[in-house]
């Protein structure tokens, strides 16, 4: 009984960490328009025996105009999500991207000088008007046995703000574990409900 306990044990620690998730969104929209996105992935830590979270990625867009994007979340395990947008607008639109991350796991590596199990964060804008080109890239593995006092290692965190009342087209990407991918996916729309043959039988 203890083996198979033991057995159960393993198969409910392993089974979420093949679980993935998707998430699509598009909007169309003009008039006063104020949109708030946040996510976060997390693991399951063994230094900590529970789940915990690694990262959040929040965006905010607020546009008195006309505002278009589309949106993906895609998480194909513990501990990794990409989150990606595009989108293009005109009038009074604000932005603000805020990406934190950090590593939970404390196992420590190379002679205690390194997290074995580090979070890797990878972000990037694109923003522009007529006037205006701006692009970042950023890349970091938050390695440094340093401990906050919250129990996170080795912090990081990312934040732009953009202010336009000029037509602009914007691309941000995030990826936690996992390289950036620029490429949005918008989602399906429902089918109709469809009568099956001799249904009106």
């Amino acid at each position: 009984m203890k083996a198979l306990n033991l057995i159960m044990a393993v198969l409910f620690a392993i089974m979420p960490v093949m679980a993935s998730t998707t998430i699509r969104t598009q909007l169309s929209s003009s008039g006063a328009t104020s949109y708030n996105d946040y996510s976060s992935v997390s693991g399951y830590d063994w230094s900590e025996r529970s789940w915990q979270v690694t990262a959040t990625h929040q965006l905010a867009v607020d546009n008195y105009g006309e505002l278009n994007f589309v949106q993906n979340h895609d998480s194909p395990g513990a501990w990794m999500l990409h989150e990606s947008f595009q989108a293009y607008g005109s009038g009074d639109t604000f932005i603000t991207k805020d990406v934190n991350w950090w590593t939970e796991d404390s196992t420590l590596t190379n002679g205690g000088t390194e997290m074995k199990w580090p979070t890797e964060a990878n972000v990037y804008t694109w923003f522009q008007t007529d006037e205006v080109l701006d692009v970042t890239e950023l890349h970091n593995v938050a390695d440094m046995p340093v401990e906050y006092p919250t129990g996170e290692f080795s912090h990081g965190r990312f934040l732009r703000n953009y202010e336009t009342s000029d037509d602009f087209n914007f691309v941000e990407s995030t990826g936690f574990g996992m390289d950036l991918d620029c490429d949005v996916t918008p989602p399906q729309p429902v089918a109709p409900p469809a009568c099956e043959e001799f249904c009106w039988q």
